[in-house]
């Protein structure tokens, strides 16, 4: 349900309107030669009261400050605005803010024009004028009007800066065409932004928090995410005008939310006691959500039997390619690290980083990005040394079962030749129980 405000509350009327404000009308002589009804309301005297009477009887300061609405050839002063407190017909007193127009004119007839309202009202009308003004040139949440035809009217500064269009190139045109590439990611059923404008138009209700990606034609290689909310905007009769939008960027809170999705993800490394899978399993969780591509490369000895090869050894130190992965192209944007937007773009394109665990070098992880995609940031390598070091553990556990399967060796079902030999003579042994002499009672002990 909508309700219909009064003007004044919303802001859609200026108090100082001539058309609803109260007016007065001043010759050169100082008389009062007209006097609006809303005049008469606000300062209790009729028109029929005050018309021809000198303005400075009819609008007694309380204050007895000088007269500001006789004409001045003062042109700073041409339009000016002063507060006031006037003394009403009853003996009270209201305070008024005053805007005075000087009039061209000749010897007779109009010279200047006050316009007045309550200071509680122009208060109010400043503080929506100061607030819409802010919204527009300094908010940093970004601000559209849409029509009743779903077309742009009307973005703020902001908007134009993450765009990198002016309100011009926005105009008349759907946000389908300024962003072609963009797309709902929350929620999934939302359809398209121009279904969720539609709906908020035909029912009133506002949406939000709906996550949109999408390139802009500022940055078209990497992706911004914005937080939107919908909000249907009515006249005073309470007639739809079109939909309203605020959005935030959130991109860099995204970017979080998404590094930390991809840790989670690192609990599907090292599923199977295998180390070449474990590798492979490191490739699958990087590659494309966070590197073009990886390169896992272990050292010998822990692909073989001899578990202790020394650091002198070079048979045991070689590396081995056990595991290798690069993105394929993708058919629609996907919101992905280092392709979404980033004021800073820093940082290395390649990593090459160890896998150790107990203090011996298992292998190496080697991680690249080209380009459109930025180069790692510092969250970035902080995040790869996590995963790897899972890896790196992962690895090692699974190494020794690794080289025992390798020997074809297992402790625990083979015994060993000499327990063999003492198994087969106990078998053949007879048994002998021990018997135990019959203990005699001392005399007179119980």
């Amino acid at each position: 349900m909508t309700t219909t405000q009064p003007p004044m509350e919303t802001g859609q009327v200026s108090p100082f309107d001539t058309t609803t404000a109260a007016t007065a009308v001043i010759d050169s002589q100082g008389m009062v030669i007209g006097w609006s009804s809303a005049a008469e309301t606000l300062f209790g005297c009729l028109a029929e009261d005050v018309l021809g009477r000198p303005v400075d009887e009819v609008l007694h300061d309380a204050d007895s400050r000088p007269s500001p609405w006789l004409p001045t050839t003062d042109p700073s002063r041409h339009v000016h605005s002063e507060t006031r407190k006037i003394r009403r017909a009853d003996g009270t007193s209201v305070t008024v803010v005053l805007q005075v127009s000087s009039l061209d004119h000749r010897s007779t007839g109009a010279a200047s024009v006050v316009v007045a309202a309550t200071a509680d009202q122009a208060q109010r009308w400043m503080t929506d004028q100061s607030m819409l003004h802010g919204l527009s040139t300094q908010s940093p949440v970004a601000l559209t009007v849409y029509g009743p035809d779903l077309r742009l009217r009307w973005i703020n500064d902001v908007l134009e800066e993450q765009l990198g269009l002016t309100r011009s190139d926005c105009m008349g045109r759907y946000s389908t065409e300024i962003l072609p590439q963009g797309m709902i990611l929350a929620p999934e059923s939302a359809g398209t932004l121009e279904d969720v404008i539609a709906k908020v138009l035909e029912t009133g209700e506002p949406v939000f928090d709906v996550l949109y990606s999408s390139p802009t034609p500022a940055d078209l290689s990497h992706q911004r995410i914005w937080s939107c909310s919908y909000f249907r905007l009515s006249d005073a009769d309470g007639s739809p005008l079109g939909v309203g939008e605020s959005s935030f960027d959130i991109t860099n809170r995204y970017e979080a939310g998404v590094r930390v999705a991809l840790l989670g993800r690192a609990s599907r490394i090292g599923t199977s006691l295998d180390v070449a899978r474990t590798a492979q399993d490191l490739a699958a969780v990087v590659v494309p959500d966070f590197a073009d591509r990886v390169e896992v490369d272990l050292m010998e000895h822990v692909l073989t039997s001899d578990r202790h090869s020394s650091g002198h050894d070079k048979s045991g130190t070689s590396l081995q390619r056990v595991a290798e992965r690069s993105a394929q192209p993708m058919p629609e944007a996907v919101p992905r690290l280092g392709l979404l937007y980033s004021a800073e773009a820093g940082g290395p394109r390649r990593i090459v980083l160890p896998l150790a665990a107990r203090d011996t070098v298992l292998g190496t992880v080697t991680l690249s990005r080209t380009p459109p995609r930025y180069p790692f940031a510092a969250q970035d390598v902080t995040l790869a040394e996590e995963l790897v070091s899972r890896t790196a553990v992962c690895i090692d556990n699974a190494k020794p079962l690794c080289t025992r399967a390798h020997d074809g060796s297992h402790p625990a079902a083979q015994p060993s030749a000499t327990g063999r030999a003492a198994a087969h003579r106990r078998r053949g042994r007879p048994q002998i129980r021990a018997h135990r002499r019959p203990t005699r009672r001392r005399r007179g002990l119980v």
